[in-house]
Order: structure tokens, then sequence, then C-alpha cells
């Protein structure tokens, strides 16, 4: 294991951990850097600041809350999806490196038999009025606006609904706020989805096919929390925090290339 490099006089520097599929590989990359992560590995129902030393605190968050958080000044760094980032968007928040684990692609899916494959079939589908659910709707509502079909039909944002508001503005579309399992909420409560996918055995498992791909990668990314970034004190330390990264990603990439060069040749050998 690297030695620790944040033994200094400052106060503690809180970094938010992504709970859900980024966990694994975000406990794996801070104890490859030197951060000691026992406490959140063995105990991953553990939501509180855990101390290291008392020179750094870990605590799991939401993953989509991580750029809330981070955004807010809460905690000075954060690991979380470029989903969640572009969701979210605060404006406090600066992207410090793609750390290239955790990646998938946010995609527009329907069901099967309905036998599209674009935003605009789909919305001829339903003869100008559409309902989508997803949970993310600010990306899901940009994504409506950038699109030609739907340009021609008005210039209003599309209606919202979400169990704590409702914002009808006399759209054709309208995005539903789904707090999870959006797969499951068509043709009930959705006519479609926007969601992230992977394997894509969800989707088929429910009868779905992509349409169009709203966000082609997504994967996670080291983020800080810009006014703490901007004091010398924190900027050393963060920077400090990207180098050692960046050498362990460096690292990782070389034995990734070593091995396709030893299974190239074998495969070679084969011919």
């Amino acid at each position: 294991m690297t030695e620790p490099f944040y033994k200094s006089s400052l106060l503690p520097l809180r970094i938010a951990v992504p709970h859900g599929h980024l966990l694994l590989g975000s406990l794996r990359l801070l104890a490859d850097v030197g951060i000691p992560v026992d406490t959140l590995d063995s105990n991953p129902r553990c939501y509180k600041l855990v101390p290291i030393d008392n020179h750094i605190e870990l605590a799991l968050v939401r993953a989509i809350e991580v750029p809330w958080f981070v955004g807010q000044g809460l905690f000075q760094l954060g690991v979380c999806g470029l989903d969640c980032i572009l969701e979210i968007s605060p404006r406090n928040l600066v992207q410090l490196l793609d750390l290239g684990f955790g990646q998938t692609k946010l995609i527009l899916a329907a069901p099967d038999h309905f036998g599209v494959r674009s935003f605009d079939e789909l919305l001829d589908y339903f003869k100008g009025t559409l309902t989508i659910a997803t949970e993310y709707p600010n990306i899901t509502i940009r994504y409506v606006e950038g699109q030609t079909a739907y340009q021609r039909l008005t210039s209003c944002k599309p209606n919202i609904v979400s169990p704590w508001f409702q914002k009808n503005t006399q759209s054709p579309v309208t995005v539903v706020w789904s707090m999870g399992c959006s797969e499951g909420k068509v043709p009930v409560i959705a006519d479609c989805v926007v969601d992230t996918v992977d394997t894509g055995r969800t989707l088929k498992a429910n009868g779905l096919t992509i349409v169009d791909t709203v966000l082609p990668r997504s994967s996670a990314w080291l983020i800080a929390d810009k006014t703490a970034l901007r004091k010398n004190v924190h900027r050393v330390h963060f920077m400090e925090i990207v180098d050692r990264i960046q050498e362990v990603l460096k690292g990782q990439k070389a034995m990734e290339n070593e091995n396709l060069v030893e299974f190239s040749v074998l495969e070679g050998g084969y011919k």
C-alpha cells in the first residue's frame, strides 16, 4: 500500500463515496492511493462520517446526492457518475478526473412491440403526446428539448410530475420523476423510459428495447468543491490526491495493455 500522504494540520478532508454500483471501484481506488477504507469496506451499511487517522473523513452517500453535497461544500471531494453530475449540475463543482470505471450509458427505451427506432417515431406513434418515466428528469428534459420533432410541436419545456410538485407547461410531453425501477412503470404510468443500461438484461426482462442514446458514456469521476479548491491549503491537498490517482490509473492502463499484448500473442499462436 502507498504511504499515506494526507498527514497535515488541516481540518479533516471529507470525501463522499457513492453507494451502489460505483462503491467497490471507489473503495479500491482510495485504498490504492493510500487511504484506508477498511471500516467502510467491512461495514457497507454504516452511513456516518468515518474518521481516518483524524486527517480524512469518508462517508457513504447515495450516488445522486454526491454532486449535490460536494457542490454545497459539505464534502470537499467525491466520486460519482457523470450521469449524476449532469443531472444535478451544481455550479460550485469541479470535475477533476475521469476515473474510467463504472461505465454505463443513458438511453431512451420503449416496448418492443411499438417497432420504433427513434424519438421522432416514438412521438409519432403516440400522435404527439408522450409520457417518459426517469430518475433523470433534468437530463431528459434537455434531451427532449433538443429533438427537432419536439421543436416543431412546441417551444415549451416538457411537463414534469413528481411526488412533491407538478409543473404543467401545456407541453405534449410529460416527464414523470421515477424513484427507481423505471422499466416497470411502462405501460401503466409511462409510455417509455430514460434510464441507464449496462448489460441490457433488465430492459429485455421488461420487454423494452433501446430507441435512442441520451448519454453515450457515463463513468465515475473525481469531483471537488470549487470554493475549497480555490483555497491554497486545499489546492495542494487536492492536487496530491489527483496525482496519486493518475499514477494508479496509468499503472492500470499499462497492465491492461500488457495483458492485451499477451493475449494477442497467444491468439496468434492458435491460428
